[in-house]
């Protein structure tokens, strides 16, 4: 199922039924639900990224417990010296997820 908003984003998610059965799904867009964003270094020690959602930053560093609303987002890290393989990670946030996102960032040439 996909249903998207013209400004608020999208949400996507695969769900099974059986035959004859029927679930009602409610997507709010303007709800928002805890974030937990971690980043490490290839060695495995902790971060002090700042985290960017959407675009916009939210003026926390890792790790971090952030709300942001659900649907799929942007989730990007900054980190003088430093550089995350996507810059840009998409990331799947619902009130019925773990919405635990552990990033490893490398250290810049």
């Amino acid at each position: 199922i996909k249903v998207s908003h013209p400004t608020l984003g999208t949400w996507e998610k695969i769900i099974k039924l059986n035959p004859d059965d029927t679930k009602d799904i409610v997507v709010n867009f303007n709800r928002k639900v805890k974030v937990t964003i971690a980043a490490f270094d290839e060695k495995g020690f902790p971060l002090n990224a700042d985290i960017i959602i959407d675009d916009e930053p939210t003026g926390k560093t890792t790790p971090a417990d952030i709300k942001a609303r659900v649907g799929i987002r942007r989730l990007a890290l900054n980190l003088d010296g430093y550089e995350s393989p996507k810059v840009v990670q998409e990331i799947f946030i619902d009130k019925n997820e773990k919405n635990k996102h552990t990033i490893i960032m490398n250290k810049a040439n």
